[in-house]
C-alpha cells in the first residue's frame, strides 16, 4: 500500500486482476483449495507436480500467493496508506468472466468444472445473488487511484 500510494500521481491508476482466494477454486491448476495453500498442496501434490511439468511451468505453485480479497480490504482499512487511496471493487468482472466461458472455448475447456457451475448460475439468474457477497466471487478487479 505504501509503494502503491507513493508511485501513483494524481492521474494514476494501478488495476489488479487475479484469483480471489476466498473462493475455495484454484483456477490455474484447475483444483479445489482445501483450507489453505499447504494443505492444498499436500492433497494435490502430485497432480500439481505433473501439471507444473507438462506445461513448462515448474514453480507456478510456490509462485501463487493465494491472496484473498477479504484481506486487501482488511488490510486497506489498517493500513496509514489507504487513506491516500481510492479503491474500487469492479464486481463486473463475474459477469465478465462467465461471458468469457461461455464465448471461448478453449477457456471453457480449461475451466471446464467450474464453467459448467458458472453457465448454470447464469442461466438461474445468480450471478447477482453472488455479487451480495463479494469477498467470495472467484476473481477480483481492484482499481486503486489517489484520492
Amino acid at each position: 500500500m505504501e509503494k502503491i500510494s507513493f508511485l501513483l500521481n494524481g492521474n494514476g491508476k494501478l488495476i489488479v486482476l487475479c484469483p480471489n482466494y476466498g473462493f475455495p477454486y484454484e483456477s490455474h491448476f484447475r483444483i479445489p483449495v482445501i483450507f489453505n495453500k499447504k494443505i492444498t498442496y499436500n492433497i494435490f501434490k502430485k497432480l500439481i507436480r505433473i501439471f507444473e511439468k507438462k506445461n513448462d511451468c515448474v514453480g507456478l505453485w510456490n509462485s501463487l500467493n493465494f491472496v484473498k480479497k477479504r484481506e486487501i480490504m482488511n488490510h486497506l482499512k489498517d493500513s496509514k496508506y489507504s487513506k491516500n487511496l481510492q479503491i474500487i471493487d469492479h464486481l463486473l468482472i463475474l459477469d465478465f468472466m462467465v461471458n468469457r466461458i461461455i464465448n471461448d472455448k478453449e477457456f471453457r475447456k480449461r475451466q471446464r468444472f467450474i464453467g459448467i457451475i458458472a453457465i448454470a448460475l447464469k442461466g438461474l439468474g445468480l450471478l447477482n445473488i453472488i455479487k451480495i457477497f463479494p469477498n467470495f466471487i472467484p476473481y477480483m478487479k481492484l482499481e486503486f487511484s489517489r484520492k
